[in-house]
């Protein structure tokens, strides 16, 4: 260390100069203010100090914010439960009561409701757009489809379908909810649908045409014999239904009394072409069979509903429906005792499902509607009797049995007539009426003048009974050489009374 003032070097622990005299210490405090070392010490120290201070109030505006984060944090999801648990009330009362947080309610209702209606309303453009593309046709479609699947094959057991309730419970389909208030069922099977709904609403599309199946209007339903082009055309409804193509210049519609075409009613005619006959349907446009040498229509409830036929090749018997559905097949020797063109009136009993077949040489009982065996082909003949009785022959004798074949009288006679309440047996060239147990119910006899035949000239034969209302009608038949001569009898089943007819 150095005086200042005259340069004398000084010790280190001097006051005064020992020279000049002057004081030491305010010379040490500027020199050491003068250091280099001492003003870089005192800048790093302003600057740690400042650091710190900064520091200190960024550590003091983090805690501050982190400290509001959290609060909101708290504050939010504390809304977020108050909100959700909130009834609509429950708003103005904290705002009344001056909530704090009743601003932020406000906008969270109004964000909420925002969205809610923005949803909605996207909502509401989905389904709008996913009904407009909706094939409703197509569902309509369907659905018919699946009616006509459905009745097609009722068709086949059945005559007619009368309504859409006759059938509604076979249809499945679930695919939607279809219901229409106008369900039509024409004669071949095919559907007309409108004023529908699909899956509850209301639609516009229909399905197929309603035929008019009764009319008798010769413009809509006719037939057109074109014998410059050698045709037959087929009008139903009016229009074209199809074109019947001749084989021979002798060409046309075969017409029978029991038979009256109507196009809009059936769906098959009978066509003749040359020397033979076929049965034709105009619908599909196509022969239903090979030619016929026989033809019987069957009616029920006075109404044409199918034929009996027989054919010229086979000679075997079956029957067809009107709408062209082969009912029984080809394969019979008989059905329903034909005779003359006629069906026997105890061969066949649409009412109890029963007809009479044979079979190579032998009878039996089939069921009209699906050809189901009732009695085995093993009897020489059999006639339908009442009470759900069969007379069936054996050999030269007639037996009366039951649905099991069991027989119901021990003895055999030479023809037995069965009816509800009495039998009418001949035995030994008499006539007599008595219960099911062969014991005679009145004294009076009737004799027989005719041996009964089976296949009688012109379907007389020696002797027949049968009901008309609470009577019995017996004929008996007498041969002279002009021809036979009927004498008719009446039982009285209340009064028990016979009585002849003069």
């Amino acid at each position: 260390m150095y005086c200042r003032k005259c340069g004398t070097k000084l010790s280190d622990d001097s006051v005064f100069c020992e020279k000049c005299g002057t004081r030491v210490e305010e010379e040490k405090l500027e020199s050491s203010l003068k250091e280099p070392t001492h003003e870089i010490d005192i800048k790093e120290m302003k600057e740690k100090n400042i650091d710190k201070q900064l520091k200190e109030r960024l550590d003091e505006e983090q805690d501050k914010e982190l400290a509001e984060d959290l609060q909101l944090s708290l504050e939010k999801k504390e809304l977020e439960k108050a909100v959700s648990d909130l009834a609509p009330d429950d708003f103005d009362i904290m705002i009344t009561k001056g909530n704090k947080f009743k601003i932020v309610i406000v906008i969270v209702i109004i964000l909420i409701i925002g969205i809610a209606f923005i949803i909605l309303f996207n909502k509401d453009k989905k389904e709008l757009k996913k009904e407009k593309t909706i094939d409703y046709q197509s569902i309509i479609n369907e659905y018919a489809k699946s009616i006509e699947d459905v009745a097609s094959d009722y068709l086949i057991d059945h005559e007619l379908i009368n309504d859409y309730s006759e059938i509604s419970s076979l249809v499945k389909y679930d695919k939607h909810k279809v219901s229409c208030e106008n369900i039509s069922i024409n004669i071949d099977g095919t559907v007309y649908l409108s004023e529908c709904s699909v899956d509850g609403k209301a639609v516009d599309e229909v399905y197929g045409r309603k035929k008019s199946i009764l009319t008798k209007d010769q413009e809509a339903c006719h037939i057109d014999n074109d014998s410059e082009n050698n045709q037959i055309k087929f009008y139903s409804d009016g229009e074209l239904a199809s074109i019947y193509e001749c084989d021979y210049h002798k060409c046309g519609q075969y017409k029978t009394e029991d038979f009256e075409y109507n196009s809009c009613q059936d769906m098959i005619t009978i066509i003749e072409d040359g020397e033979d006959k076929y049965l034709y349907n105009y619908q599909a446009g196509q022969k239903i069979t090979d030619p016929i040498e026989e033809i019987i229509p069957i009616k029920q409830d006075d109404k044409l509903s199918a034929f009996i036929i027989k054919l010229s090749d086979t000679k075997k018997y079956g029957i067809i429906d009107t709408r062209g559905v082969t009912k029984i097949k080809f394969d019979y020797d008989d059905l329903a005792l034909i005779s003359n063109n006629t069906i026997y009136d105890r061969g066949m009993n649409i009412a109890e499902d029963k007809i009479i077949a044979s079979k190579d040489g032998k009878y039996g009982v089939i069921k009209y509607s699906n050809e189901e065996q009732v009695i085995d082909f093993k009897y020489d003949n059999i006639y339908l009797a009442e009470n759900g009785y069969y007379v069936v022959k054996e050999g030269k004798l007639y037996y009366l049995i039951d649905s099991n074949e069991e027989k119901v009288l021990e003895n055999g006679y030479d023809m037995i007539f069965a009816f509800k309440d009495l039998l009418v047996i001949s035995n030994e060239d008499k006539l007599i009426i008595t219960d099911y147990k062969g014991e005679k119910i009145i004294e009076d006899e009737i004799d027989v003048l005719v041996d009964y035949k089976e296949e009688a000239v012109e379907g007389i034969f020696g002797y027949n009974a049968y009901r008309l209302d609470n009577k019995i009608i017996i004929e008996v038949n007498d041969s002279s050489s002009t021809g036979y001569n009927t004498i008719k009898y009446t039982y009285d089943i209340e009064n028990k009374t016979l009585t002849k007819e003069n």
